[in-house]
């Protein structure tokens, strides 16, 4: 497994808390929610909200030729599932051991891309929300007071990404399709770790792709003019970062969340994927705003 090392390209600060359960939890939900701007503690967990629509721009670099270098736009949302372990009603949600939501972005190939000019193109994973943070969703103000004395890590409850298991025709109700997704193998947990800075740089060493520095993603600024940015004029970006190993490719994620410090509701947001391999040497950024 690679080792992470964390280094600052600015001058030392101490280190933010560990993220609560709590905050952990109303991030995950906010996703796929929208929130009224005067009520952001209450919307996210209003289980009929519309999907929250996010707007997609991914930069992709590769030395191989044969891959995409240029940039994507589209469309990504969030749906919460409701197969046998899932349900969209909070009060059964604490029963179960996890809650998950499908992701699915989707977008056209630009005329850039020779060969592929005009081709839809789409992807769907299952994001995981493990049971502590789960459990978190209690809103006595005991429940708050013990949320903050709470560390999550991987193997504690946290936030993962898994793929989407393949289905036959047979198997799936297509009218039904985005809420009856399940889940197949992991990609990866989410390791929040630390908070330092913004512009923290993670230090990856791997005994086969050697030591490489990766830079967490800047997620979107607000647009000064919009509404968003005049009810949120303070907001806080917080780090995330995980790994995956494709047979002898090995990828390399970090994750910023752009969000409002009191509630932990999601504004922005980016990734970034470094890949590394006998044939691969790809970085890909992906940057998510509400407002297009």
């Amino acid at each position: 497994m690679p080792v992470f090392e964390t280094s600052t390209t600015t001058s030392m600060k101490s280190p933010s808390p560990p993220i609560s359960p709590r905050l952990l939890s109303y991030l995950f939900t906010s996703l796929s929610s929208h929130s009224p701007i005067h009520t952001p503690d209450i919307a996210p967990l209003l289980p009929n909200s519309p999907p929250r629509k996010w707007y997609l721009r991914r930069i992709l670099r590769s030395d191989n030729p044969t891959e995409i270098n240029g940039e994507l736009t589209g469309i990504a949302t969030f749906h919460p599932l409701i197969n046998n372990h899932n349900n969209s009603n909070i009060d059964n949600d604490r029963k179960h051991k996890h809650r998950e939501m499908v992701y699915r972005e989707e977008g056209e190939m630009p005329s850039t891309v020779p060969g592929m000019a005009g081709l839809k193109w789409t992807k769907k994973y299952i994001w995981r929300l493990n049971n502590s943070s789960n459990d978190a969703l209690n809103t006595s103000e005991d429940a708050k007071e013990t949320d903050e004395n709470l560390e999550l890590s991987a193997g504690a409850g946290g936030i993962s990404i898994w793929f989407v298991k393949i289905k036959s025709g047979r198997e799936r109700n297509k009218e039904d399709q985005e809420t009856q997704e399940e889940a197949d193998y992991l990609f990866h947990k989410f390791d929040f770790g630390q908070q330092q800075g913004n512009n923290d740089t993670v230090t990856v060493t791997d005994e086969k792709t050697g030591t490489l520095s990766l830079q967490p993603p800047t997620p979107p600024l607000l647009a000064s003019s919009s509404t968003l940015a005049q009810a949120y004029p303070e907001t806080e970006v917080i780090h995330a970062r995980g790994d995956h190993l494709c047979v002898k490719d090995m990828y390399y994620t970090a994750y910023s969340f752009r969000i409002v410090p009191e509630t932990g509701e999601v504004l922005s947001w980016a990734s970034r994927h470094v890949v590394k391999g006998p044939k691969k040497n790809q970085d890909i950024v992906n940057l998510y705003s509400i407002e297009g």
